[in-house]
């Protein structure tokens, strides 16, 4: 639930939308930011991290794309003469020279957890969302009755917009997608704020799906996942050839995108790529913790098809796992390698 100390009744002509963080993050607030360009006639901006630029190609609820991490985003800011600024992450620490150029904004919406943040959002909510009861997406949404002249919150799944002709020839990167095995991309996370699988629970699962005929394509971005795959194809390529493809630090944003596409199925953790796999309409199966702050609830892609496997156990730790304090340490291993290859052989029945 939000509450809003005060709403905007006028339509804007100029509205930015800040959503700085990362790849996930900005996903789910998607389907928030097309809902609002349909129901207002405005120049809608977004300020995103530069990184994440290619996700909006071809979104045409987007007219301008500033990215905060780029010198003149300042410039672009101030210039671009916005009547409104909706923040769905208004306590994200954006350096201060961006922080000043959205003040030059004569309405500013965003939530506040102190009286101090009155200063940078003149239009304040109170949102819980650390509580964690609902799903992203939908906390992204809820800001949208800070106007009074919007009548429709409701939103779709978060979609990834292709553009003409754009799948046809990302294909042709993929020259073992001409072989028709069914192919599972895998992402192993090693940097996060919550607790992960185990490495061997990963290899060992890596190695069923390939003894049960699928091909498996390794994903990632970091050095250390890098460095891992490269082990693990090493380690299975003798006896598996043609079904192990280490694709890691190699594809481009959409490239992946892409390839997640023409795949009968992703697995990984709650991190960027499975919500990117989401919005494609690839089912993924996911491993969450039960950590509070990186709950399912809250954070599994908004109306995803799959299964999303997570440790029963009572998790007390609100932001940072207990360690070998905590009886149930380390519960992420509770989630085996059998388990996966039963939900994957269940989806393959599926088809």
């Amino acid at each position: 639930m939000a509450i809003f100390l005060r709403k905007i009744k006028t339509p804007p002509n100029r509205i930015l939308l800040v959503r700085p963080d990362a790849l996930g993050d900005l996903l789910q607030t998607l389907p928030a930011i097309e809902a609002l360009s349909k129901q207002i006639h405005a120049h809608v901006a977004v300020l995103i991290h530069s990184r994440n630029v290619s996700l909006l190609e071809a979104n045409s609820a987007v007219n301008q794309i500033i990215t905060w991490d780029c010198p003149v985003a300042k410039n672009e800011i101030i210039q671009g003469k916005f009547d409104v600024v909706l923040s769905f992450y208004s306590s994200f620490p954006l350096p201060t020279t961006i922080k000043k150029a959205l003040r030059t904004i004569p309405k500013r919406i965003g939530a506040i957890k102190n009286l101090a943040m009155l200063r940078q959002w003149n239009y304040p909510v109170l949102q819980s969302r650390s509580m964690n009861l609902k799903n992203e997406a939908l906390y992204n949404a809820e800001l949208l009755n800070a106007f009074t002249f919007i009548f429709d919150i409701s939103i779709k799944k978060p979609r990834l917009i292709w553009q003409a002709g754009e799948l046809e020839k990302q294909k042709e990167k993929f020259p073992f997608l001409e072989k028709k095995v069914f192919t599972i991309v895998m992402h192993y996370r090693f940097a996060g704020s919550s607790p992960t699988w185990l490495k061997q629970q990963y290899a060992d699962t890596v190695y069923k799906l390939l003894l049960d005929g699928n091909r498996v394509v390794l994903v990632g971005f970091l050095e250390e996942e890098q460095q891992w795959h490269a082990e693990l194809k090493l380690k299975y390529e003798k006896h598996f050839p043609e079904q192990i493809v280490d694709l890691t630090s190699k594809l481009k944003l959409r490239e992946l995108a892409s390839l997640m596409h023409f795949s009968q199925l992703y697995i990984g953790s709650s991190t960027g790529p499975t919500h990117l796999a989401a919005s494609v309409g690839t089912p993924i199966i996911g491993i969450y913790s039960p950590l509070h702050v990186t709950t399912e609830i809250r954070w599994a892609p908004y109306l995803y098809e799959g299964t999303i496997f997570s440790p029963t156990v009572p998790c007390k730790p609100k932001y940072k796992c207990a360690g070998e304090a905590c009886p149930y340490y380390y519960c992420m291993k509770l989630i085996t390698a059998e388990q996966v290859r039963q939900a994957v052989q269940k989806r393959k029945k599926v088809g």
